[in-house]
């Protein structure tokens, strides 16, 4: 229980009370002793158990004593040997690391992760190798062998202060070297990883960026040392920095997640005193989460710049491509659609994005206009709520990483269900508000549609009412209409896809698990549904429809409750007709 809500020091205590109880030791013997104790599959649970707690806390030789502890109990199994080759990579001793993993794959090891960091350990074993080789090279030519020294002078140059040093020049000459000789990668130094950071400003951002990139893309590629990804997370966080540096912090993010599966999987999803040291935090914290955690503060959230929040959404999307990707959010307790939802949601929040919406001199209301000017005031924010491109391109990325989320049904169970144990022990699955908040993300795109009329500006300034039919297909008559429709796409004859269509997929993709579809019926999705078959748009209407037809496959109530109505629509008729299950096609 502790190990799940995330307090791994009260875990690890607990576990090792356990180990005491069992073998009359204290904590820091109960390891040896608890190899020799009986039972022996309880000790291995507990060992191995404690050494993920360790690990949580950045504890890797404590974590290698519990799954050395508990190989020693049980070779054949393979979760020791996978905490083990976690803990000596955490140390940096590859080659150990190496053989651990190797072992635990051949155990049929149920991580799915433990093959991608296999390749890891083979890459830093390799890269060492090299490094070794080259060093030993005698080059008088200026060979391999001159790239140490050669580094060297340029972070003497960037770390000096002479006023004749051209710092971009520096700066490209050491970018042109990492693309021309991948191998001098390898000898970056603490000190010349600190000079990049120094110099990662609005001056120099860009060329440093560009570095920082090449430094963990191609052959020979190194990881980022926790004092860069300690600077890009505080860079995200703190107010003090440009919105051109956070822009740039947050596409370093994305670029390390959508080019290197293995800083993706290991280095930023892996627990760090250092980066908690950094970001003032007691306790180690994994760097992908605390970004995250980061955003919840409302005051960090309006300094992210609207224009670079796109990099967030494609950050968690990154994780979707695999299933052990989704098996790393999960350890780690990171819930990618939960994000996501926050982040749409408060997509208006932003920085850049409706300043006009803190503006006093603005009425609130259309009915509060009194002049000339706070008419044409009004009407110039409302313009920019409807048709502010940066922030509907966001939301529309937020859309189209929860649709591919919500289709991996590992990813939409692990956070719409919450597994509960009643008071005699009996396990069972409660739902979440997860799927409540997402039917009421599309009942809030609906009710923002224009039904009945939509206030423009006439040619004296003042208020008018615009008629239109309810539900148009044709928004684009209307200036105030339908402004989702923003987004290329091949969906539609008129190669536009709107927000709402998007977010009704999302739903549709809910509906793929079948406990899912319930509990959308439960949450009375069907007077949603009833609006939305009226719709005069017919993308809109057809993948009502599918809902329908999904709904009905997969609660017998759902049916009953749409044929029990005494004006039943055509849509859902069709729906009904459609399903797959015989005694439904009435």
């Amino acid at each position: 229980v502790k190990f799940k809500a995330g307090n791994y020091t009260e875990a690890a205590r607990e576990y090792s009370s356990g180990l005491s109880h069992l073998v009359g030791c204290v904590e820091d013997d109960s390891a040896a002793a608890a190899a020799a104790a009986a039972p022996a599959d309880i000790n291995y649970k507990l060992l191995c158990n404690r050494a993920s707690a360790w690990l949580r806390l950045d504890e890797a030789d404590l974590a290698l004593r519990d799954s050395e502890a508990a190989i020693g109990i049980d070779r054949a199994q393979a979760k020791a040997w996978y905490k083990a080759g976690a803990a000596l990579l955490c140390m940096k001793k590859h080659e150990e690391a190496k053989m651990h993993f190797a072992e635990c794959l051949r155990l049929r090891c149920a991580e799915r992760d433990a093959g991608i960091l296999l390749r890891a350990c083979d890459h830093f074993v390799e890269n060492s190798r090299l490094r070794a080789k080259l060093e030993e090279e005698e080059s008088p030519d200026g060979g391999p062998a001159a790239l140490s020294p050669f580094l060297a002078d340029c972070c003497a140059q960037l770390t000096e202060d002479e006023d004749d040093c051209d710092i971009d020049e520096v700066l490209e000459t050491i970018l042109a070297m990492l693309r021309d000789r991948p191998a001098s990668k390898l000898f970056i130094g603490e000190e010349l990883w600190k000079a990049f950071l120094f110099y990662l400003t609005d001056t120099y951002g860009d060329r440093v960026a560009s570095i920082l990139k090449e430094a963990i893309s191609g052959s020979c590629f190194v990881e980022w040392p926790t004092i860069v990804i300690s600077r890009l997370l505080s860079t995200v966080a703190h107010d003090s920095f440009s919105s051109r540096e956070k822009e740039r912090a947050l596409v370093l993010l994305e670029h390390a997640c959508a080019t290197n599966p293995i800083m993706k999987s290991w280095f930023l999803a892996k627990p760090s005193k250092d980066v908690a040291t950094a970001l003032g935090e007691p306790n180690a914290v994994v760097p992908l989460c605390a970004l995250f955690a980061s955003l919840k503060d409302a005051s960090v959230w309006s300094t992210i710049p609207v224009g670079c929040a796109k990099s967030l959404a494609e950050i968690l999307r990154s994780y979707c491509s695999t299933e052990h990707d989704l098996d790393i959010l999960a350890r780690i307790h990171l819930r990618p659609i939960s994000e996501l939802l926050f982040m749409f949601k408060n997509a208006d929040g932003l920085r850049d994005a409706f300043e006009e919406l803190h503006d006093a001199s603005i009425p609130s209301h259309f009915d509060r206009i009194t002049t000339q000017e706070e008419a044409e005031k009004f009407f110039q924010r409302e313009r920019k709520r409807m048709y502010n491109r940066p922030v509907i391109q966001f939301k529309h990325s937020i859309l189209d990483a929860l649709n591919v989320l919500v289709r991996k049904k590992s990813s939409l169970s692990n956070e719409a269900f919450l597994r509960h144990v009643s008071v005699l022990g009996k396990a069972s699955l409660k739902p979440s508000s997860l799927l409540a908040d997402l039917l009421s993300l599309v009942k809030e795109l609906h009710s923002k549609s224009p039904l009945k009329s939509t206030p423009v500006l006439a040619h004296d300034c003042t208020a008018k009412s615009y008629e239109k039919r309810p539900f148009a297909a044709d928004f684009s008559r209307n200036p105030f209409g339908d402004a989702f429709v923003e987004e290329e796409g091949e969906e539609n004859k008129d190669g536009k896809v709107t927000v709402l269509e998007k977010a009704l997929d999302v739903l549709l993709g809910c509906c793929n698990l079948k406990n899912a579809a319930i509990t959308l019926c439960a949450k009375n999705i069907h007077g949603l549904l009833c609006e939305l078959s009226k719709y005069a748009t017919e993308s809109v209407v057809q993948k009502t429809m599918k809902l329908y037809t999904r709904l009905c496959s997969s609660c017998d109530a759902f049916v009953s409750e749409i044929t029990s109505c005494c004006e039943m629509d055509m849509v859902a008729m069709a729906g009904l007709l459609l399903t797959s299950k015989p005694e439904l096609q009435v």
